[in-house]
């Protein structure tokens, strides 16, 4: 599940095994939003920070969806994406368009284009069933982190063009969900990741 603040009330947006729906009213009521998506199986949604009313999709068997009119209207956007099991987004907020992540069962795709192209970049990742996760922050470049059904956590400091282990003192190598919280002075900036 997804929010966002609208003029009047928190709008939000649920992935759901029946695609996507969304409350105009912080969850008062409910609408199917899923027009234009081809499977319903909606794993995770992530909304641009750069653009609010642009919101990503990850669908079991189906890739990635767009919307830019708050869930209203959905397109693929699967160019260079060559496995559409995508279970995760984390999206960098730096870059415009924003630069998104995906986790699939073939690895982990980046797009630099708002999800108009994607590539591969899971070199050093020696299991490619990516199940989360979470970016932190970028210094001097992105830092990524992936959790594998099997081969633990790895850790990317260059925008995940180069992938390696980080399971130190991990007892269980299965993460389903990974979080990264940065405090600082002023408060905390929110988790980022899935």
């Amino acid at each position: 599940m997804v929010a966002k603040p609208a003029p009047s009330q928190l709008e939000l947006f649920a992935a759901t095994a029946a695609g996507v729906f969304k409350s105009p009213d912080g969850g008062v009521n409910w609408n199917a939003a899923s027009t234009g998506l081809t499977t319903p199986d909606v794993q995770r949604l992530a909304i641009d920070p750069n653009d609010s009313a642009t919101i990503y999709a990850a669908t079991t068997g189906g890739g990635v969806f767009k919307s830019t009119d708050s869930a209203t209207n959905w397109s693929a956007v699967n160019s260079g994406l060559t496995n559409l099991d995508v279970r995760a987004f984390c999206l960098d907020s730096t870059t415009s368009p924003s630069t998104i992540y995906a986790a699939t069962a073939g690895g982990v795709f980046k797009s630099a284009d708002g999800g108009a192209s994607w590539s591969a970049t899971s070199t050093g990742l020696t299991d490619l069933n990516v199940t989360a996760l979470a970016y932190a922050g970028t210094s001097p470049s992105a830092t990524i982190f992936a959790g594998t059904a099997s081969g633990g956590v790895f850790i990317s400091n260059d925008g995940a063009a180069n992938w390696g282990t980080s399971n130190s003192g991990l007892l269980n190598t299965l993460p389903e969900k990974l979080r990264y919280r940065n405090l600082h002075l002023g408060g905390m900036v929110p988790d980022r990741g899935h």
